[in-house]
């Protein structure tokens, strides 16, 4: 089974810290018969901040877009949207033909499993309004915690994911992301989840996977089985998604049109 992550990052960015993504795929809790691909984006952005900003939000989603249906061209069986805003999930679901999971939805179906309420701990301010209406869209609300589902670390992390795995003090992240899990817990989070790859990547590493007992998701370990499940389900000759409404598929000579009409390459 072949599953492509597609990061949300450009390839300058994934180049300088290629080693962090090769180092978090080998603890994603992949089956041994599973191969993980890991690919940037063709261009996107490589600094964490700007992912704050709705327009490069935008601009940064087509491009994942694309890279999700690239991965199906290149003969993945799923794909998985490598940021934890789950970028283009939806809009590539409407024109794939394989399994796409998103990081951010798995990781929230896997807490709502394992406890009744969780949480949410993300590296930046700017994530939360995001990371707020994706727990509404992803019909979750209700199974996170009901003061700040949503808080963030109090060090700054926007400077870059280079700078994150290369220069900063990891301890000191970690201690911090305890600390505001521990206020969660507080408030009746029985799971925590990093709401960043850049974040979860650095624990899962570090084997920190429970705060004070209570679990945590990692985000891309859930999608990868979600993923392996899904490919199984097709496998077996059984639905995997829905094609009623939502996610039904355009004609391929429709989707050729389209496509000239905004000037972008055939796919």
């Amino acid at each position: 089974m072949k599953i492509q992550v597609v990061w949300a990052v450009g390839p300058e960015l994934f180049e300088t810290t290629e080693e962090f993504y090769d180092t978090y795929g080998r603890v994603a809790c992949a089956r041994p018969e599973t191969e993980l691909i890991m690919r940037p984006l063709r261009t996107g952005l490589n600094e964490l901040d700007h992912y704050d900003f709705t327009y490069f939000q935008l601009l940064n989603s087509f491009q994942v877009l694309e890279g999700l249906v690239q991965a199906e061209k290149e003969g993945a069986d799923a794909a998985i949207v490598g940021c934890y805003f789950d970028p283009a999930m939806r809009n590539a679901r409407g024109i794939c033909r394989i399994p796409i999971v998103g990081v951010g939805q798995s990781s929230m179906m896997f807490a709502s499993l394992m406890g009744r309420k969780f949480a949410i701990v993300v590296p930046r301010p700017g994530q939360i309004p995001i990371e707020e209406e994706n727990l509404v869209a992803n019909g979750m609300r209700s199974g996170a915690i009901d003061n700040r589902p949503i808080r963030s670390l109090h060090t700054n992390l926007s400077m870059g994911l280079q700078t994150i795995v290369a220069e900063m003090d990891l301890d000191s992240i970690i201690d911090d992301f305890k600390e505001v899990s521990r206020s969660c817990i507080q408030d009746g989070a029985e799971v925590i989840i990093p709401g960043c790859l850049g974040l979860a990547g650095p624990l899962a590493m570090s084997n920190v996977t429970e705060v004070d007992g209570v679990p945590i998701v990692d985000p891309l370990v859930s999608a990868v089985k979600v993923a392996e499940a899904m490919v199984d389900l097709s496998r077996g000759g059984r639905p995997w998604i829905s094609r009623n409404l939502m996610y039904k598929l355009p004609a391929e000579e429709d989707v050729a049109q389209i496509r000239r009409r905004f000037g972008i390459q055939p796919s």
